[in-house]
């Protein structure tokens, strides 16, 4: 017989449908009022106890939702897109390349330049 599903994991924000910003500013605002310490301290623990999703089950299990072959999908095709999207963020972003690389730039466009002529 196959091995027995793994038990779901710990509800968590996006578990119970909130918004996990809206969580950790809330438990800033209370660690604030309350003097800080018992807050911080349960944050940190749960934050060490409740593992972190990996895969797209994982995940899946995290937000409630269905574990089907189409949701499956969906979560691999999302997080492909988010890494496309910070592979292509990177890459066009101005802090990614070197002076090396900037003075390798202006030489390539010196010499289509002169190419050109």
């Amino acid at each position: 017989p196959p091995p027995p599903a793994p038990p779901p994991p710990p509800p968590s924000a996006a578990y119970l449908g909130w918004d996990p910003t809206l969580v950790r500013l809330l438990i800033i605002l209370l660690t604030t009022v309350s003097g800080g310490f018992p807050f911080f301290v349960i944050y940190f623990i749960m934050w060490i106890i409740v593992p972190m999703a990996r895969t797209a089950t994982e995940k899946l299990q995290m937000r409630g939702e269905s574990i089907t072959i189409e949701n499956i999908g969906k979560t691999v095709s999302s997080s492909f897109e988010n890494i496309k999207s910070n592979v292509n963020d990177y890459a066009n972003s101005p802090k990614t390349r070197s002076t090396l690389q900037k003075i390798a730039d202006g030489f390539i466009e010196v010499v289509g330049v002169v190419l050109k002529l």
